[in-house]
């Protein structure tokens, strides 16, 4: 088992329904061509 410290910030979360690997694919393309471009408040932390 391996233990991840996850820092402390604002977080989005996104549902994922569906087969695997396609439903992570089309959450991922939506997110990164849709959903970050629209919200700039948001964006992606270095660590990740």
């Amino acid at each position: 088992m391996s233990v991840f410290e996850v820092p402390a910030t604002d977080w989005a979360k996104f549902r994922c329904v569906g087969p695997l690997p396609g439903a992570i694919q089309a959450v991922n393309t939506e997110v990164f061509k849709t959903w970050l471009p629209g919200n700039p408040d948001y964006e992606m932390s270095a660590s990740m």
